[in-house]
């Protein structure tokens, strides 16, 4: 590909990109990063290889790229992915590219799953047009085609995307044979209703899929054109939005119904693209692998570097993460990419009660989850499943084993494989170290700590914040409403990250799973998902306050333990030393404080001893 110079007047640029093929190439597809939270049959394997964060070209290489591809004539870029909106800062990459003055078009491709998070700040960033990807409108279906997806996440994103105010929304749907054939019409109605317009794609030939054959799963545009052709009239239009779909119109309707036909109507004869990988050199679509970089001649125009990464972080550097200040509101901090593969927590089941009766009822749910961290496999966690992105997130930072959020990459849930897939940017230096030495603990549904349970722990010096006994007795009475799954099932033990306002108890999160410390490293990870500071809240288990769960609650840096169950000794011994409150045996209105029992206000007398002096309802707790 060369660059030309132009005549005067007759271009925004002086300089053209045209390929051996005479074509002018005025739109750019930038991936800006390889990495989904989906792993869509037909796209992606679950134990995909992705590229090196050191290989990957950073926001302003990517910034760079698209301005000196705009000075060369190019007039629309669109990024797409893996799925960009969970590229770290990638709004940035928004801003600046939309901040161009020649560039008329800036689209974006997306799975959808994170929009309703940024939609607003994604348009008010010059984004036009929007591509979401929607193969199927059933809740089960999307899950099998995603194998981690939740639809109404991608619902929530497109109630977003169309309060912003985007131009166009467009779906996009893969048809596969046998697997969603059977909802062109539902989802040309769905788009219709809305007024998106829908591009049906026939299956791309990516290669082989594991659990697709792609020529079984084959069903062409002609099909979907006559199984729509029953419901609707379809009238061609030469409209084009300069990518590869065939556009219909239907009389009397807003929508436009596009076909991309990789297979039955190639259209690389008319394409103007060139597509950029989020680490590999720029070269047109269709290219061979073995095709030279996009680059202008200096002398014609300025050159296009290819994708060698420079200006990232020396090897020998940490990478700096956002602190807490830094990280602002919940939904500008940085999330890894992650599943969304929480599991329902109960099942319905028949048993025989005590007369030789059927009797229906619930049971809790139990899965294996295995842990993998960089492909190391770490533990085995028994849990209910219902939160198991943050259960993971919060037993790695409580046993330490990732130094910080922005340190890891992925979150990925196979429940099919029982596992779940951690990824860091860098490899941790003293995993194998950490990894030697475990502790066998008293701990409810994991039982394993790594490292040294002391190191550094008790360094930590906790806030005193005063408590009012009527705060407790609030707090246990609104948490009783909560433990839904042990109401209904049993076998589950609950935590909750409380908070007081204007003296009123507020549940931040409640967690139920098969053990106690499950739900407490759930909590944990939401914390740090979401920078929630610790300091003015209060922490509550209905198991026992082991020295495992002080250790969990100082580092999450909440002040204040309230358990329904008793204090071991070693527990109580070091809630002392890092200033934990420790208030236990509470169980309706009575409770016992094992420590820092001066920071309570002894304001309401209990039924149970009211009428007593006061000294004695004192002796008596």
């Amino acid at each position: 590909m060369t660059a030309r110079s132009q005549h005067a007047g007759t271009s925004q640029s002086e300089t053209a990109l045209v390929d051996r093929f005479d074509r002018h190439v005025t739109y750019l597809r930038i991936s800006v990063t390889d990495r989904c939270d989906l792993r869509c049959v037909y796209c992606m394997a679950t134990d995909t290889t992705f590229i090196p964060r050191a290989q990957l070209l950073s926001l302003e290489e990517i910034v760079e790229i698209g301005s000196a591809f705009v000075e060369l004539g190019v007039e629309k870029i669109r990024i797409t992915g893996g799925e960009p909106l969970h590229r770290r800062d990638i709004l940035k990459v928004f801003r600046e590219l939309g901040a161009l003055e020649r560039l008329r078009e800036l689209t974006l491709t997306t799975n959808g799953t994170q929009l309703d998070r940024h939609a607003q700040a994604l348009r008010d960033a010059g984004v036009r047009r929007i591509n979401v990807s929607l193969d199927t409108l059933r809740e089960d279906r999307y899950r099998e085609l995603t194998r981690t997806g939740r639809i109404e996440r991608v619902m929530k994103g497109l109630e977003a995307a169309q309060a912003a105010g985007f131009e166009r929304i467009k779906l996009n749907a893969v048809v596969l044979k046998n697997r969603n054939d059977d909802e062109v019409r539902d989802l040309t109605a769905f788009a219709i209703e809305r007024g998106f317009d829908i591009s049906f794609i026939e299956e791309m030939p990516l290669g082989e899929m594991p659990d697709l054959d792609r020529a079984e799963a084959f069903y062409s545009s002609d099909q979907i054109l006559a199984d729509l052709a029953e419901d609707y009239r379809l009238v061609p239009t030469t409209e084009s939005t300069g990518g590869p779909s065939r556009y219909y119109r239907i009389p009397g309707v807003e929508s436009r119904i596009g076909f991309i036909s990789p297979h039955t109507h190639n259209f690389c004869e008319h394409c103007n693209r060139v597509a950029g990988g989020a680490g590999k050199p720029r070269r047109p679509r269709g290219a061979a692998q073995g095709d030279h970089p996009v680059h202008a001649d200096q002398a014609e125009g300025p050159r296009l570097r290819s994708a060698g990464p420079t200006g990232h972080f020396p090897a020998d550097e940490p990478h700096r993460g956002l602190t807490v200040s830094e990280a602002g509101t919940a939904a500008e901090r940085y999330r890894p990419v992650m599943s969304d593969a929480g599991l329902r927590p109960a099942h319905e089941v028949v048993a025989i009660d005590e007369y030789g009766e059927p009797r229906s009822g619930f049971v809790a749910g139990e899965r294996a989850l295995t842990l993998f961290l960089d492909d190391r496999e770490i533990v085995t966690l028994m849990t209910l499943g219902t939160h198991p992105e943050m259960l993971t997130l919060g037993y790695l930072l409580n046993q330490r084993l990732v130094p910080c959020l922005e340190s890891v990459d992925s979150v990925l849930v196979d429940w099919e494989k029982e596992q779940v897939r951690v990824e860091t940017f860098e490899r941790i230096s003293d995993l194998d170290e950490k990894l030697r030495h475990r502790t066998v603990t008293t701990g409810c549904g994991q039982g394993t700590v790594f490292g040294r349970m002391g190191d550094q722990i008790e360094k930590i010096r906790l806030p005193r914040r005063p408590i009012a006994q009527s705060q407790i007795y609030a707090l246990l009475s609104q948490i009783s409403d909560h433990n839904e799954v042990y109401q209904r099932a049993g076998g589950v033990h609950g935590c909750a990250l409380c908070a007081f306002d204007n003296g009123e108890p507020v549940l931040h999160l409640f967690v139920e799973d098969v053990g106690r410390h499950n739900a407490a490293d759930a909590i944990s990870g939401f914390m740090w998902l979401n920078a929630v500071e610790g300091a003015d809240k209060w922490f509550y288990t209905t198991g026992r306050l082991t020295s495992e769960m002080v250790i969990k609650v100082a580092q999450m840096g909440v002040p204040v333990l309230l358990s329904r169950s008793g204090v071991t000794h070693r527990g109580l011994e070091l809630a002392r030393k890092i200033g934990v409150c420790l208030v236990a045996r509470a169980k309706g209105q009575h409770f016992l404080v094992y420590n820092g029992a001066e920071q309570i206000t002894f304001d309401a007398v209990p039924p149970a001893v009211a009428g007593r002096p006061q000294s004695a309802g004192r002796r008596a707790r």
